[in-house]
């Protein structure tokens, strides 16, 4: 038996790859994943702009908490730990 009221959180970690993002983000909404996404993004500004921006296109079809953690490029470990 299948419960739909569990969820389990997609923590993300991320670094100059906004056209993954974009990519990974839109078949997440085509799908319409019902977990909450956590992104930890230690892009550059113009990639970290281009991730929320397609933030923003879904927004109200998943849920996504995303935080910008420019520190934080001593690999995904590090952003991993932050998120959860």
């Amino acid at each position: 038996m299948i419960n739909e009221n569990l969820k389990v959180a997609i923590l993300i970690p991320t670094m100059n790859r906004a056209d993954y993002m974009t990519r990974l983000l839109g078949y997440l909404a085509s799908v319409n994943c019902p977990h909450p996404i956590y992104i930890g993004d230690s892009s550059d500004p113009e990639n970290s702009e281009k991730i929320k921006k397609e933030i923003d296109k879904h927004r109200g079809k998943i849920n996504v908490i995303y935080k910008f953690l420019p520190g934080l490029t001593k690999g995904s470990a590090e952003t991993i730990k932050y998120l959860l």
